[in-house]
């Protein structure tokens, strides 16, 4: 693998979230079960409160929608560094000279 150094910029990068994107396989149904399996702590410290709020005391609406706020925020931040990294990936793509799988891909239709 070539180092570049290009790429130290690149912001950092979750690939558990793509997972539920880019996996073929992956049927809608396992989808949602994956998204709330990651998000279990931010869906909880919304609907715990907002549970309390209609039971207990609408005071607790306030830390509901603190959280709430937080979780968009992050939300938020995670897509703009995605969007970052997809396009220094495919200016990188772009920019990058071909692969040896490439070269290997010629070398063979030539030969045959």
């Amino acid at each position: 693998m070539i180092n570049n150094s290009a790429d130290a910029d690149l912001p950092a990068h979750d690939a558990r979230r793509d997972d539920a994107r880019t996996d073929p396989s992956l049927t809608p149904i396992n989808a949602v079960i994956s998204w709330v399996g990651w998000h279990t702590a931010e869906l909880a410290g919304v609907l715990v409160p907002v549970a309390l709020a209609a039971t207990v005391s609408p005071w607790f609406a306030v830390p509901a929608a603190l959280v709430a706020a937080g979780w968009i925020a992050h939300e938020i931040r995670v897509s703009g560094q995605q969007q970052l990294l997809r396009a220094a990936v495919e200016r990188h793509a772009l920019s990058a000279g071909p692969t040896e799988e490439t070269e290997s891909t010629k070398r063979m239709e030539e030969s045959a």
